[in-house]
């Protein structure tokens, strides 16, 4: 008689619990994972990055800032910084083009921008704290100073309040706390700037680092505390400050408002993330993952790199309702982790065992890798939304090599890896940019077509990725890159860690999408590494087990199907990891199904 063993299901798979990675969680949460989006029901590997147009900035000067606004006539604007200029793209389709519009500013300088109404027309504002702040017209494709008033102030944020434009805080000596804001609905006007009461004070102990508007309130942080700027509609006292929180941040360019929410998230100066609501209410959105933010022992990670989080970035994806937080993962001077909170799928933070935890009803967390100095999201002309990134990985400079005829670039004391595919190779005695195409091991790779001829060994180069702009959410590589994605699950104990079991097979839930394979590890009794290895095709016309097969037509090969997989392994715990790596590789997974038998 054929023994029967118990089928667990464990379906619909959620984002990383790190602070409960040996014991604990939903069972169907995940302990470390890369490279994936969530869609409510399953996940799948995330789509690639392609250039925005093959060209790089100039001679490869850093992008600093990114930004996107639309007109009174619907129409989209793109825009960057880089170097000394302020730069408009011709479209956000991947074709598009940079022209520099005004030049001579202070280099390499983070801008920001607010959107103001003069007339009937809509203008886009910016300012980086130390030349005049600009004005973009989207009519005439100018790039001009903001205001001909003298007055006219100099600050790094800028935002848009009850029909004002604010600039703070100010450069002034002894006004560092302070911002100044021009008449109602005259920004750029000879005398916009000029009343000597249009002026808010920031009773902090700190100097403002952020700000952000939610409806008819603007929000200013510093690293300490939060500050509401209410409108009054008094016209001798038109906004009233109040100090509503007791966190801050070192990170302004994370502050983003969470659509439908009436919130905004942001990186703490402490190394959490926060969301703040209209409420005034102040929650830890980040305290199932400890690990990757503070470093843990017990998990993978070592934490974000404090040193640098104040240039950590953030944008917001309102189609997978998702925040997008760049950081510094530890080692790493530039933004290297993308952590993404799903906000729209939403459990109480309690423990189902234990019955531990915050009580909050949190999103789901996933990472990914990444290099992003700048983000954006804007909608192209179809109404699309498209989300644009710059690079911030420092060049790769070292060594010298030889370059064959067809590109092949070879030599010794380099230290090539998958993560230059890609990247602009540029030998220095030309300074022409090619891509890199592969790599073969630690001392060779490709270029895509190379037309300088044979070099002799003895060519100095430059791998970079400094200057290019990436549109993200597109393709399925990065820029030519495999995507290693991967969702580590929990550790089963089955509601038994006191009994040893038997794990004969389980059924993986997936899609048959390409022909390649699903890796699917398991793991017993809290080993480390990634255990035993068994995979699945993931071909349309791959056999299935378990499934009917009509004539030679395979029922559900393109949905979501069952695949078995044995286990056949003994302990007491056990966890499992799928994973593809790749290049334009992905999986689906839906869910999983062990079974188990106890065997004492």
């Amino acid at each position: 008689m054929a023994r029967l063993y118990q089928p667990i299901e464990i379906l619909t798979p959620l984002g990383v619990n790190d602070r409960d990675a040996r014991m604990g969680g939903y069972p169907n949460e995940s302990t470390n994972c890369r490279n994936v989006d969530f869609f409510g029901d399953h996940i799948s590997t995330r789509k690639g990055r392609d250039r925005y147009n093959t060209a790089r900035n100039g001679s490869g000067l850093d992008i600093y800032s990114l930004h996107y606004f639309t007109d009174e006539t619907g129409a989209g604007h793109l825009l960057k910084t880089a170097d000394d200029a302020i730069w408009l793209g011709s479209a956000l389709s991947k074709t598009g083009t940079w022209t520099s519009k005004r030049a001579g500013f202070t280099a390499d300088k983070v801008w920001t921008s607010t959107t103001f109404v003069e007339g009937t027309r809509i203008y886009l504002a910016l300012t980086n704290g130390v030349d005049a702040p600009q004005k973009y017209d989207p009519q005439t494709g100018d790039v001009t100073d903001l205001s001909d008033d003298a007055d006219l102030p100099k600050g790094q944020l800028c935002f848009t309040l009850a029909d004002r434009v604010f600039i703070g805080p100010m450069t002034a000596t002894d006004q560092d706390f302070r911002f100044e804001h021009s008449k109602d609905l005259d920004v750029a006007g000879a005398t916009s700037w000029s009343e000597a009461n249009n002026f808010v004070q920031i009773p902090g102990r700190s100097i403002p680092k952020g700000g952000v508007v939610m409806g008819d309130v603007a929000f200013v942080l510093n690293e300490e505390e939060i500050f509401a700027i209410l409108y009054t509609g008094d016209a001798v006292t038109p906004f009233w400050i109040r100090r509503v929180g007791d966190m801050g941040t070192l990170s302004f360019q994370t502050i983003k408002v969470l659509p439908g929410e009436n919130a905004f998230v942001f990186l703490g100066t402490d190394g959490m993330v926060y969301k703040f609501d209209l409420q005034y209410r102040l929650e830890k959105i980040g305290v199932k993952i400890p690990g990757v933010l503070f470093g843990s022992d017990d998990t993978d990670f070592s934490g974000l790199n404090k040193a640098q989080i104040a240039g950590a970035v953030a944008g917001v994806d309102p189609e997978l309702q998702k925040y997008m937080l760049f950081a510094p993962d530890a080692g790493d001077s530039y933004n290297s982790l993308a952590l993404d909170y799903y906000w729209g799928t939403k459990l109480i933070d309690i423990d189902p065992v234990s019955r531990r935890g915050s009580g909050l009803f949190l999103g789901q967390w996933f990472y990914s890798d990444a290099d992003v100095r700048a983000i954006v999201v804007g909608r192209d002309s179809n109404d699309k939304r498209v989300i644009l990134t710059s690079s911030g990985k420092p060049d790769y400079v070292t060594g010298t090599v030889s370059i064959s005829a067809g590109g092949v670039v070879t030599g010794s004391g380099t230290a090539f890896d998958q993560s230059m595919v890609g990247n602009d190779f540029i030998p220095t005695s030309t300074g022409t940019a090619f891509v890199v195409t592969s790599v073969a091991g630690a001392t060779s790779l490709q270029l895509t077509s190379y037309t300088e001829g044979a070099v002799a060994a003895g060519e100095a180069f430059t791998i970079s990725r400094r200057g290019i702009v990436f549109q993200q959410d597109s393709g399925a590589s990065d820029d030519g890159a495999a995507i290693d994605s991967f969702w580590f699950s929990r550790w089963h104990t089955h509601g038994r860690m006191d009994l040893f079991k038997h794990f004969p097979e389980m059924d993986v839930i997936t899609r048959n999408v390409g022909d390649w394979l699903l890796q699917v590890n398991h793991m017993v009794d809290f080993q480390d590494g990634v255990g035993l290895q068994k995979t699945i095709n993931l071909a349309p016309d791959s056999a299935i087990v378990g499934t009917a097969i009509v004539g030679t037509a395979v029922i559900g090969s393109l949905g979501a199907v069952p695949r078995k997989v044995p286990t056949n392994s003994y302990g007491k715990a056990i966890r499992y990891r799928f994973r593809t790596n790749g290049l334009n590789e992905k999986f689906t997974l839906y869910g999983y199904i062990p079974y188990v038998e106890a065997t004492s």
